[in-house]
């Protein structure tokens, strides 16, 4: 019989992976306050307190990311267990427990029996022995029972076969569809991110992928899922569902620049609570898991919200070229995964619009120096989200 109190502290090869990479955001991060405090790469005082100040957020968590690491821990008795963190030690009796699950993110998960549904989770990251697998086999493992009754709903679900057997077949070939559809989410997410020619043809398709994406979960009478978790026999199309949102909102951020910043929000919010709205129609289990719900809206908002509606915005465009002229301040190249050519500019008329930097290809580039014109082609946008591409300026307006 163990002897208790148990300590577990965070492995080893977890504090070293946390810390380090606190230290390797966290450095950058220090020297990054400094930089911009100084009033580098600040236009304005705002620009360099918003700079600055997200330097002290990374900073903020990544000390927070430390101290958390080292000292957390578990504490088990023989009749509770004690989860020590940052700045809370919450406790549970033995008695108190429903059972206990292991999360998709690798989170211990402790479902309480009063209130029902309440949980007390922390991220499994400690050095566990044969007595802590030995105190947690004597609860009830929620993950096998799960498992249990999500075989028993397919089994006893008329609409996916006659029989049981023509029922399970129904899911392997669920599964087999999930599998090829969260490839092709793979694929459109590389194409999409590194080699996005034809242009408007991979556009679309990523477009389109989180819509067909709740399609099939709707079709599937609930077997395909957009969240994954372990030991779950029902498959899951994550991947369809999520990486070309990532693919789309990178392109929208790399082809698009747009003067203000409430049009589009109002516009990525309600694409977003549209393509949420047809999650949760499609998946019983997104109306049920509050956790699950939020970081599907936030994903749809934040990603394919905005990303639709910048693409669309632009590629529906009909309006007119309003070229309006600027002079160039300093230029500068910003370099990282993607080299980008800058130019920070001055307005040469009053009543331009507020435009402090703008993108300009390479070849233009290397032809500029201080004072020189440049024009900045702005269109109205089918989402009324103004936006612009910078180049020389035509003769008549040199």
């Amino acid at each position: 019989m163990a002897a208790y109190p148990r300590t577990y502290l965070v492995s080893r090869g977890w504090k070293v992976f946390l810390i380090g990479l606190s230290l390797l955001l966290g450095i950058p991060s220090v020297l990054g306050m400094f930089y911009f405090g100084a009033g580098h790469q600040g236009e304005t005082k705002s620009q360099i307190h918003l700079m600055v100040g997200i330097c002290l957020i990374f900073i903020a968590l990544c000390a927070y990311l430390i101290l958390t690491t080292l000292r957390s821990k578990i504490v088990l008795f023989a009749d509770r267990i004690e989860i020590h963190e940052l700045t809370v030690t919450r406790t549970l009796r033995r008695d108190e427990i429903a059972g206990w699950r292991v999360a998709a993110n690798g989170a211990l998960i402790l479902e309480r029996k009063q209130p029902v549904g309440k949980i007390v989770s922390t991220a499994l990251l400690y050095n566990t022995d044969a007595d802590f697998d030995l105190w947690f086999a004597e609860l009830d493992n929620l993950d096998l029972r799960d498992e249990e009754s999500a075989l028993n709903e397919i089994a006893n679900n008329d609409s996916l076969g006659s029989d049981e057997q023509e029922r399970f077949q129904h899911l392997a070939q669920v599964k087999w569809l999930t599998r090829v559809l969260n490839v092709l989410g793979g694929v459109l997410f590389v194409w999409g991110t590194f080699r996005p020619t034809p242009y408007r043809l991979v556009i679309v398709l990523l477009l389109l992928a989180p819509w067909l994406a709740v399609l099939v979960a709707w079709r599937s009478s609930g077997l395909i899922q957009f969240d994954e978790r372990p030991n779950d026999v029902k498959p899951s199309i994550w991947l369809l569902a999520a990486f070309p949102m990532l693919a789309l909102v990178l392109r929208a951020i790399l082809d698009y620049e747009t003067v203000g910043w409430i049009t589009q929000t109002v516009a990525a919010f309600l694409i977003g609570a549209v393509l949420f709205a047809a999650q949760k129609a499609a998946h019983a289990d997104l109306r049920a898991h509050r956790f699950t719900a939020v970081i599907s809206f936030f994903f749809a908002f934040l990603a394919y919200g905005y990303g639709a509606a910048l693409h669309i915005n632009a590629l529906a465009d009909s309006s007119d070229i309003q070229q309006t002229r600027y002079l160039l301040r300093e230029k500068y190249v910003s370099k990282g995964k993607v080299i980008r050519y800058q130019v920070r500019l001055n307005k040469a008329h009053m009543d331009a619009p507020e435009v402090g930097s703008a993108e300009v290809t390479q070849y233009f580039y290397d032809m500029l120096k201080p004072g020189d014109a440049i024009c900045l082609a702005f269109r109205s946008g089918a989402l009324g989200i103004k936006w612009f591409s910078a180049g020389p300026c035509p003769l008549s307006m040199q």
